[in-house]
């Protein structure tokens, strides 16, 4: 299940989805994002790209579901067994929640993520689309496609998915806005525009033409086949964009079939992110974190809204130039808002977006610090991470509220058995809520 670990990054930084959680790696504060240096802003920026892939797209926001259901699914597990011992990973042996099917699909989806260096248009031998191993449930003895990129060097074949089209379309964001100042030796952030030029060369000629195809498939839960698909209906047409904008036309020929029904790329992204709200809020099992189920469901409809009302804002942000003075940039910061973000000190900091349709939301009564103890305890199911990684944060919080440090090594040996505490930290108060009170993981010998 690595697959499950997603963790979309750049030289500088990292973004967890569905957890809303973004590292950047500076020792500046990241209160005032115009006092970074270019590089820092730039990281920033590269790594908030991607928390508007999450939140505003439709792959982005299928992926919360996916792995929230799988979270539901490990808790049911583990609640639900009669000894205190769980092993880890948990692996899904039913299909409860339809799981096992939403991650094998999920796996297709997303494709291969790993460096496999620098590579030209010219070393691309073919691009195909070819069967995966997973049952397409909507073609009876077929299997689901991918699309997979082959080189006339030494390179095994690449499953070309959506976490190419993310990285590449975040890099294309950040080297538009600071040109040349991180350099890249890595397919993963050219391979967007590796098979445009190999298919369709001529859409290449307005960077901003392939940023704005990448985000076009991003609507889709299939995102490359439908940048496959897509650029070779450009290519038969012999569409050549007059503005990037022309490229989102596109969205309105493409019809899916989804729970039975038809349903276009609008109406597909407005139910998955209905469906990504409520997953969200049941997350939280009691109602003392009601505000918590507030923000995450006002956050999901804010960024949606901002996509419906339309869809290439992402195009005027780029082309309105310095990020400093970039009006585009702000409305996002002021209406969406930022993810949980922390600099190389674990200083956390976090902008709440428009929170008019609930006055009571604020950074005082949001406890946004629960949804990295999540991840924690996420990372936990996968036997990725045994210690909690929130101690540094945690130590440096108890010393601004002037109370004694709670951290100890429990927080490294064993940070679940902090649920019985009587000051519960943010990861005992998860697994305080969830019932797992008492419930010991059993991580594999080596």
């Amino acid at each position: 299940m690595e697959f499950l670990e997603q963790k979309l990054f750049s030289a500088g930084g990292t973004y967890n989805p569905t957890f809303f959680k973004m590292h950047v790696g500076c020792d500046n504060s990241l209160d005032d994002l115009a006092n970074l240096t270019d590089i820092e802003l730039c990281f920033y920026f590269h790594e908030y790209i991607h928390f508007l892939q999450n939140t505003t797209t439709t792959y982005g926001l299928l992926h919360s579901c996916i792995i929230i259901n799988y979270i539901k699914y490990a808790n049911e597990v583990v609640r639900n067994s009669t000894s205190s011992e769980f092993n880890v990973p948990i692996e899904p042996i039913s299909d409860l929640y339809g799981i096992r099917f939403n991650l094998d699909s999920y796996s297709v989806y997303q494709g291969m993520s790993h460096n496999i260096g620098s590579i030209s248009s010219n070393q691309i031998q073919d691009i195909n689309r070819v069967d995966s191993i997973v049952p397409d449930p909507m073609n009876l003895g077929n299997c689901l496609k991918k699309i997979q990129v082959t080189f006339s060097n030494s390179n095994e074949p690449y499953d070309f998915g959506a976490t190419c089209i993310m990285e590449s379309m975040a890099y294309i964001a950040e080297d538009l806005m600071f040109p040349s100042l991180i350099g890249v030796n890595n397919f993963l952030y050219n391979s967007a525009e590796l098979v445009t030029q190999k298919i369709y060369p001529q859409l290449t000629v307005d960077r901003l033409n392939v940023f704005a195809l990448c985000e076009v498939s991003l609507m889709m839960y299939h995102p490359a086949l439908a940048f496959f698909d897509i650029l070779y209906l450009m290519k038969n047409e012999n569409f050549i964009p007059s503005s990037p904008r022309e490229v989102y036309n596109f969205l309105a020929r493409i019809k899916i079939t989804h729970e039975g029904k038809e349903k276009d790329a609008v109406q597909l992204l407005i139910d998955t992110g209905n469906k990504a709200r409520q997953y969200l809020q049941d997350l939280f099992t009691a109602d003392i974190f009601d505000n918590n189920r507030q923000w995450a469901n006002l956050l999901i409809y804010n960024a949606v809204s901002v996509r419906l009302n339309r869809y290439f804002f992402l195009i005027d942000l780029l082309q309105a130039g310095d990020l400093r003075n970039n009006n585009h940039f702000a409305d996002l910061l002021n209406i969406i808002g930022s993810p949980i973000t922390t600099n190389n000190s674990d200083d956390m900091f976090f902008h709440l977006g428009d929170t008019s349709e609930i006055p009571a939301l604020n950074s005082k009564t949001i406890r946004v610090d629960l949804f990295w103890a999540l991840h924690q305890i996420y990372l936990l199911f996968l036997g990725k991470q045994r210690s909690c990684k929130m101690r540094v944060f945690c130590s440096e919080m108890c010393n601004e509220k002037g109370i004694p440090d709670y951290t100890d090594t429990r927080c490294i040996e064993n940070p679940w058995e902090r649920s019985s505490d009587k000051e519960l930290c943010a990861y005992g108060q998860i697994w305080k809520m969830w019932g797992l009170t008492g419930k010991v993981p059993v991580f594999p010998t080596a």
